[in-house]
């Protein structure tokens, strides 16, 4: 499969700052303040819901809502270069709210 080179992307798709802002922010950004959430969880008591867990929450939404604004309205791309269908952007939830609410149970857990 071929990959997409630069003069296959319109202007106004992925080279605007906000498309690449929000791009950031679902991708990376969300991820890491997940992270960084899950291990401050993990140091606190057994399956006690604080702020901590609310914000959990809340940055895992934004970041649901982020790669829609992407998906619908930035040209958002998988990583074969092709815009992202609905389909593979159902998928992407599915695994992601999966994966960190496991994670979010191991943390409460650990709670060392």
């Amino acid at each position: 499969m071929d990959r997409p080179s630069a003069s296959n992307v319109s202007v106004g798709e992925r080279q605007s700052p906000l498309g690449c802002f929000v791009w950031f922010a679902w991708l990376v950004g969300g991820n890491a303040i997940l992270l960084v959430l899950a291990i401050r969880i993990a140091r606190g008591e057994h399956w006690l819901l604080t702020w901590k867990d609310v914000a959990f929450a809340a940055v895992l939404l934004l970041m649901v809502l982020l790669r829609f604004v992407d998906t619908r309205w930035l040209a958002g791309r998988n990583l074969s270069g092709e815009r992202t269908t609905g389909r593979q952007y159902w998928t992407w939830v599915g695994a992601l709210i999966g994966s960190w609410l496991v994670l979010w149970a191991v943390a409460h857990s650990l709670a060392v």
